[in-house]
């Protein structure tokens, strides 16, 4: 097999190749920096950030999801390169139209990070509940969103959602799964915190705080 321009795109072909043919290997990681404008001779460990998501996407032409994970963590282990291909964003909250503006936001990122349709589907809902509680609860807020690497290789991504409104009663009981709402406010929260991977709220007279985790 003839080698690749670089050392660094070279080793990242090795790995590739632990998991699909070479063959496929080899022409799936020109066809991605072919698409990122990336020239082989020029490819060094750090652009891996930038192509990570669309090796996923690649991935998945000729291997499962499961096997598709392994293979991008252990590149993502070249040189320490971070996994995380999510650029922080903050979107302030006080309209209904605010609501669209973080749902259309999150899902592009998503979109970036290679995320699966139905992960896609999850992560903005959650934002649109949350974003519609602060609409609906206080008088304003914010929701930030970030991404982190897991121990997958999948990128995570974090979303946090603050406003300053009066805070919730009976936390305990609205998230238990008793509670009977008339507003609403019970089923979103508990159906966030069912679609996550991790989900925690801090509440009181000065505002609430909602962190949320889903891996993508």
């Amino acid at each position: 097999m003839k080698p690749l321009d670089s050392d660094d795109l070279e080793r990242v072909a090795r790995i590739l190749e632990r998991h699909i043919s070479p063959i496929h290997a080899r022409s799936m990681l020109r066809h991605v920096l072919s698409g990122h404008k990336i020239q082989p001779l020029q490819f060094r460990l750090a652009d891996l950030a930038t192509i990570r998501a669309s090796l996923h996407r690649g991935f998945l032409l000729f291997t499962s999801e499961a096997v598709a994970a392994r293979a991008l963590h252990e590149i993502s282990q070249l040189g320490n390169v971070s996994a995380d291909p999510i650029e922080p964003c903050m979107i302030e909250i006080k309209t209904e139209g605010d609501i669209s503006v973080a749902r259309g936001v999150v899902r592009k990122m998503c979109e970036h990070a290679g995320a699966k349709p139905f992960t896609l589907q999850k992560v903005t809902t959650i934002v649109s509940e949350l974003a519609r509680n602060i609409v609906s609860y206080s008088v304003g807020g914010k929701v930030e969103l970030h991404g982190k690497p897991s121990g997958s290789g999948r990128p995570i991504m974090v979303i946090r959602a603050s406003d300053n409104g009066p805070g919730i009663l009976n936390l305990s009981h609205i998230l238990s799964g008793d509670y009977k709402s008339k507003t609403g406010l019970g089923r979103g929260l508990l159906g966030c915190k069912r679609l996550a991977n991790h989900f925690d709220i801090t509440t009181g007279p000065r505002g609430t705080t909602i962190l949320v985790e889903i891996e993508l």
